[in-house]
């Protein structure tokens, strides 16, 4: 019993995973139809908020999917905003094709960007303020509550 347990949870993991890359795809599709460029921004990749560990993080590997997704289209530009990125770097378990920064954008090209919150760090508290004050194109793929149109 303890077995299928086990894989019915990492079958459900994958499966929730899965969703979130698909319905970020379909997100930044969406922007594309627009025309023009499109650069996409994914908050945080850590294991939970407010922590440095990214051990089997699911957000370094949805950001991961979504970057090799889009490799070969020239309008979309990824870059992943982690503010742990100096112990990440070392830590050795992120493929160096991740672009990730510790730099945080500045709030016009938060609002020219298409924003996936896949981590709800502490720091990233300031895009619920921008998106009250006038909605931010997004997704929220893991953990925050507000969704963004």
């Amino acid at each position: 019993p303890g077995a299928m347990l086990l894989k019915a949870a990492r079958q459900i993991d994958e499966d929730t995973r899965s969703l979130h890359f698909t319905m970020i795809v379909e997100t930044i599709k969406k922007e594309l139809k627009n025309g023009g460029d499109v650069n996409v921004l994914m908050w945080g990749l850590a294991f939970k908020p407010n922590v440095d560990d990214i051990r089997e993080s699911p957000a370094v590997d949805i950001a991961q999917r979504v970057v090799d997704y889009f490799s070969h289209n020239s309008r979309v530009t990824v870059s992943c905003i982690e503010p742990h990125y100096n112990h990440i770097k070392e830590d050795g378990h992120v493929n160096n094709s991740l672009p990730i920064t510790a730099v945080m954008p500045s709030e016009d090209n938060v609002r020219k960007s298409v924003n996936i919150e896949l981590v709800n760090h502490e720091l990233f508290k300031f895009l619920v303020n921008l998106s009250q004050a006038a909605p931010i194109k997004g997704y929220d793929a893991c953990y925050m509550g507000v969704k963004h149109d």
